[in-house]
């Protein structure tokens, strides 16, 4: 695991659902962090708590 992932891991629930958040909106500059395997449990998990209440 390089420092960079760690360190996305390390982040708490709002900073990390942000992160995620962040990701969504920006197609041109995908976060290649959240495609880590340690890190895709956790990215599902907050893309679907962020998108339950979406309405577009």
């Amino acid at each position: 695991m390089t420092p960079p992932v760690a360190h996305l891991l390390q982040q708490g629930h709002v900073s990390f659902r942000d992160t995620v958040a962040d990701d969504a909106r920006e197609h041109n500059e995908r976060n290649v962090l959240l495609r880590h395997p340690m890190a895709v449990r956790r990215w599902k998990t907050d893309l679907t708590e962020l998108t339950k209440n979406w309405d577009p």
